[in-house]
């Protein structure tokens, strides 16, 4: 899409790294092409895994095993919150701004439906959920504890997933039609850091992600 000097700013990433002892992170999502996957090995760079982007409708693995060098997450900014993907409100928010049409949404709804129940049945396997549970609350709980004792070598947590909030960040391919980088947090920073069952998530994932080697 855009050229540029990559090999100048490998070498620039690389000696900033080296300085600051920081890892690098490339976001490796969507259309990349091999030759940044491999630029991105040899300069030691992580890259990202993601839930929504990785569960595929498939009853034999509908998520790969996580990557040593990646960071893993549920989403990310350019992505529906997972209580608005668990329930498909974007795909119907898609359908509004005129970017799937209906048969295209009929489609995206099938395929939906079929990665939720792929993806409860891996969780129940795995012992992260009980039988016949479909609420998403648990069920974003067992992704967490789930990528929580994976080899990841970083766990990012959306705080706003943990209340289940269905408004994006970011919408693609919108501008006027949503606020995009401009919605409030529902929840100030004194509720959230008080909310008991909040913090209770969190220190269950810590916790597992204490033991991993």
């Amino acid at each position: 899409f855009v050229s540029t000097p990559a090999e100048e700013i490998y070498a620039i990433l690389s000696v900033e790294s080296h300085r600051h002892q920081a890892w690098l992170v490339g976001e490796d999502l969507g259309t990349v092409p091999p030759e940044v996957d491999l630029a991105m090995k040899q300069h030691n760079v992580r890259g990202m895994y993601v839930i929504q982007y990785e569960i595929r409708a498939d009853d034999e693995e509908p998520l790969r095993p996580v990557p040593v060098s990646t960071v893993a997450s549920v989403n990310t900014h350019d992505m529906p919150p997972f209580g608005s993907f668990w329930r498909g409100i974007d795909l119907d928010d898609r359908h509004d701004l005129g970017l799937l049409d209906q048969t295209r949404l009929d489609s995206e709804r099938l395929v939906r439906d079929q990665q939720r129940k792929a993806l409860i049945r891996f969780l129940e396997a795995d012992n992260r959920l009980k039988q016949g549970e479909t609420d998403p609350e648990f069920v974003l709980q067992a992704i967490h504890e789930w990528l929580a004792a994976s080899k990841t070598s970083v766990l990012l947590v959306n705080i706003e997933d943990l209340w289940l909030e269905t408004q994006p960040q970011n919408t693609p391919n919108t501008y006027d039609e949503r606020p995009n980088w401009r919605r409030k947090l529902r929840r100030s920073f004194e509720e959230f850091s008080t909310d008991t069952a909040l913090i209770e998530k969190l220190r269950k994932i810590n916790e597992i992600r204490s033991k991993i080697d």
